[in-house]
């Protein structure tokens, strides 16, 4: 949040904590205040990355992620994986994974997907995995991806126009 009196800062929004599209609760106690003219809301992480090095060189035929659906998204999952630039996904595709709603339950699952192209991973290489929605953010409609930055290093959110550090 910015250009606020008393609630400038990066906050989470609690799981489950945004309700019918007129609030939203965070882990954190914010002042009550009136709304101004230029207080602005940033969304972090309308596309999740996450960095892995490749151990062996291998071609990839598949991909798992844990995900699940909330709501009835009507959209695909995207599932990139990309090579790094300056720490962050570069932009650059070389392979495609997609999954289909229908594909998908409410409870988190292993979810294993076929690679548009079988591209040649090249060890000890740092690749990235990016994951996002094909269609509009909808709050009641949406997908949940696990991460995990303990086992897998560095997860990185989209802010809209940079990766940043997964709130």
């Amino acid at each position: 949040i910015s250009g606020s009196a008393l609630n400038n800062g990066t906050f989470t929004i609690e799981r489950d904590g945004y309700e019918d599209g007129t609030k939203f609760d965070v882990t954190t106690t914010r002042a009550t205040e009136s709304t101004g003219a230029n207080i602005t809301v940033v969304l972090h992480g309308t596309r999740t990355a996450q960095k892995y090095i490749q151990a062996h060189a291998f071609d990839l035929w598949r991909v798992g992620v844990q995900v699940s659906k909330v709501g009835s998204p009507v959209d695909s999952l995207h599932v990139k994986i990309q090579t790094e630039s300056a720490g962050s996904p570069s932009g650059t595709n070389i392979a495609t994974c997609v999954i289909d709603p229908a594909e998908l339950s409410v409870s988190p699952e292993w979810i294993w997907m076929d690679a548009t192209s079988n591209p040649t991973l090249t060890a000890s290489t740092t690749y990235w995995l990016v994951i996002e929605r094909s269609g509009s953010l909808d709050p009641f409609n949406h997908y949940m991806v696990q991460l995990d930055t303990t086992v897998h290093q560095t997860c990185k959110a989209w802010n809209g126009s940079a990766w940043v550090a997964q709130p």
